[in-house]
């Protein structure tokens, strides 16, 4: 190939990286941080300020508030301003495509540019991209995805070449701490390239000099950090906000390494990548063992291997720290990789082509697959392609029901749905919960939440110390309180649709009737960036998304099973999800019997769910909300090695569903009598929701349980031990833990 070909497919490679950061990027946007986040930049503006104590919530009122993504804020504001809430993610796009940038940057000073490190460079950024994606949000973490790239450039340029860019760590470090609270990376950072370069001068008996400058820099960029609305305050808020991680236990983004739920694809691509690292090292160190020597090592590959460190634990602490460590380690995997394809293309020339025209077959096939939907169809998740607000993630009909109806007062809203409230209806609008978590809201705070949508009595005693005069829930979650407030005299479900239900005080409405979700009306520049990624795009059709199957859902969980009928037969005969809808109907029909008194009705409904569930699994034998829902419906004929096959069958195709295993312990509980592999069957699947479920009181009780009647008492004392203080624990509860600990205890 010649030179002139070879940059050209150079171009066009990384020209496709860009394009597919940028359509990773353009998403309808769902997070719902990103309304009071909005919303607050936009109170700056209008006050010439940073808040510095909480003025969106009635219940912390004047609260000190440390808000040190105010710079992020302004600008989401701005942008919003110009064009519209949609354009927020085109930010993101911007950051992305700079991250890329000096990502690449930094790799080509780590593994120089010979033609096995580009190819590797395009073979290896999809994965990066796929890796990274999940955080590619639109939110503040943005920054400090990319300043964590950029400070490593500037750093591991410094200790090669001596780039006098050192003194931009200090302004970008001011910078960095009133964009987002992770600008304590930096300071990490910093320390590590500093520590490695005392290191090796000490060990190397080489000048200091460096050393010092280094030095000099962390320093000052750290006492810049007091350059901001809050002052020396900012210097103590990392600390508490990595206490949050084990104080928020509502926000599945901080769950750690030890929890299941951390096993994403993020995860599996980021620890390859470590091991793919610890192997190829442990392989240099066995090559090299006889010219290998403290005098050989450079300052730049003791700051890396301390990178590595330092960012697979940040890693392992919450989920969304994975994308820092996929970063970090992208230059040394390509160092490896591009090694690897430079002895073959060596060996034989002509698969170099070859290797660029499968990698740029790798990205354009991703990219289509992005910008068509595809992608998300295939990872089932709950992202979209394209600039757009969707209603189906967004509470906006709510929204706006409460401003054409001129509601007015206290609101009792929960978290997933105030941010968008405070936004859309300010500025008269003040939550009672949201998404600041403990930088306003603290740790009691979201406890007591919790008991307030679980136990009715705990609403009302706050509900007569504010108030309320309409309460808005996220229509999916909070069952107990929704099945309160819709029975109740005092309360009447007024609007309703995919995203919440509103109800009011004392009001005369007539029945509640569902709302189908509308398109919500968009800016032209989101249909001219969507076109130009994809001229074939469409924004989101509302016709094919199953209104009556959502509705039928909440009116089951209410127990009003006339309408739920209603409208799961609707959704049956439109055919928009044959498989969800059969679930749905086996599931009001399941519920109608729990319900029914009378033993020939509740035979009757019990026989038509197992019908319904059946004909789901007849159409995928995978379906675990078929196979539980069959399994339950054996359960309460009394059939229990029925309930136990089908829930057998639910955790072979589905090993991460926790209430398949919870189902399926109960049903062999009752098969012990006359199965004594039953006890076994128990104890395993008990201890298999405690891999998915962590820590749960009741489930490690069960393990104990069984393990005391298997008769293995060293197991049993090992659990019930953890049980010593549970203060939820009733008499009964209390007994048997009491028991396993003595029997097994004296023995």
């Amino acid at each position: 190939m010649s030179e002139k070909h070879f940059l050209l497919i150079k171009k066009i490679a990384q020209a496709l990286l860009y394009l597919l950061a940028i359509a990773f990027s353009i998403k309808s946007l769902r997070e719902p941080d990103l309304w009071w986040q909005i919303r607050t930049g936009e109170w700056i503006l209008e006050n010439g300020k940073v808040p510095l104590h909480d003025v969106f919530s009635y219940t912390r009122e004047g609260v000190r508030w440390i808000n040190i993504k105010w710079g992020s804020e302004v600008i989401a504001a701005i942008v919003t301003k110009l064009s519209g809430p949609e354009s927020v993610v085109l930010i993101q796009a911007a950051m992305s495509c700079l991250i890329l940038f000096f990502l690449l940057k930094w790799t080509k000073i780590y593994a120089g540019i010979s033609k096995g490190n580009l190819i590797a460079v395009a073979l290896l950024g999809v994965p990066l991209l796929i890796g990274t994606e999940y955080r590619m949000t639109g939110r503040p973490e943005m920054y400090s995805h990319l300043f964590t790239v950029v400070f490593c450039y500037i750093y591991y340029g410094q200790s090669k070449n001596a780039s006098k860019l050192i003194s931009l760590i200090i302004p970008l470090q001011l910078l960095w701490a009133n964009l987002h609270e992770a600008f304590a990376i930096g300071f990490v950072i910093s320390a590590i390239f500093v520590v490695a370069s005392w290191l090796l001068a000490l060990i190397q008996k080489q000048s200091y000099k460096l050393s010092l400058q280094l030095l000099l820099i962390a320093v000052l960029s750290a006492l810049g950090v007091m350059l901001n609305p809050n002052g020396i305050d900012l210097l103590m808020r990392p600390f508490a906000i990595y206490g949050q991680l084990e104080a928020n236990q509502y926000t599945t983004e901080l769950f750690s390494i030890i929890n299941h739920q951390y096993w994403q694809k993020e995860a599996w691509i980021a620890f390859s990548g470590i091991l793919m690292l610890l192997l190829a090292c442990l392989l240099f160190v066995w090559k090299n063992r006889k010219h290998l020597s403290l005098d050989s090592l450079h300052a730049s590959n003791v700051a890396y291997m301390l990178l590595v460190v330092a960012f697979s634990y940040l890693a392992s602490t919450a989920f969304r720290n994975i994308i820092f460590l996929e970063l970090i380690i992208f230059p040394a995997l390509v160092l490896i990789a591009g090694g690897v394809i430079d002895k073959v293309i060596l060996q034989r020339p002509k698969i170099e082509l070859r290797l660029w025209i499968i990698a740029m077959a790798l990205i354009g096939f991703v990219h289509v697959a992005v910008v068509s939907n595809k992608w998300y169809e295939w990872t089932k998740s709950r992202d979209a392609f394209g600039l757009e607000v969707l209603s189906i993630n967004n509470p906006d009909g709510a929204a706006d029901f409460l401003k054409k109806n001129n509601v007015k007062g206290k609101i009792f809203s929960d978290y997933l749905t105030s941010s968008y409230l405070l936004w859309k209806l300010q500025p008269d609008f003040k939550t009672f919960i949201d998404l600041r978590d403990l930088d306003v809201f603290s740790d009691t705070s979201f406890n007591d939440f919790a008991a307030i949508v679980q136990i009715p009595e705990v609403f009302e005693q706050q509900d007569s110390i504010y108030h309320f005069s309409a309460v808005v829930l996220y229509r999916p979650q909070f069952t107990v309180l929704h099945k309160y407030l819709y029975e109740s005299a005092k309360w009447r479900a007024v609007f309703a649709d995919a995203v919440a239900v509103v109800y009011l005080r004392d009001s005369s409405a007539d029945n509640l009737i569902f709302s189908k979700c509308r398109a919500i009306s968009n800016t032209p520049i989101s249909g001219v960036v969507n076109k130009i990624l994809n001229p074939l795009h469409h924004n989101y059709d509302y016709e094919v998304f199953d209104n009556d199957k959502i509705a039928a859902s909440y009116f089951t969980n209410v127990g009003d099973f006339e309408q739920a009928l209603k409208y799961g037969t609707v959704s049956y005969q439109s055919g928009k999800e044959p498989l969800a809808s059969l679930v749905t109907l086996g599931d009001i029909y399941y519920n109608m019997a729990l319900a029914e008194a009378a033993q020939d009705k509740r035979t009757e409904f019990l026989q038509a769910a197992l019908q319904y569930y059946q004909s789901a699994i007849t159409k995928d034998k995978t379906a675990f909300l078929a196979r539980l829902g069959l399994g339950a419906v054996f359960f309460q004929n009394g059939n229990y090695r029925a309930a136990a096959e089908q829930f057998d069958e639910g955790i072979k195709h589905n090993s991460d569903e926790l209430n398949l295993y919870l189902f399926a312990a109960q049903a062999y509980s009752q098969l012990m009598a006359t199965d004594k592999t039953a006890n076994e069957m128990v104890w395993k699947y008990y201890k298999e929701a405690n891999r998915l479920n962590p820590n749960n009181p009741v489930i490690i009780l069960n393990i104990a349980t069984a393990a005391y009647r298997a008769g293995d008492c060293e197991e049993a004392l090992n659990f019930a031990t953890q049980l010593k203080e549970v203060p939820d624990f009733n008499e009964q509860e209390k007994n048997v833990v009491k028991t396993i600990l003595t029997k097994c205890g004296n023995k």
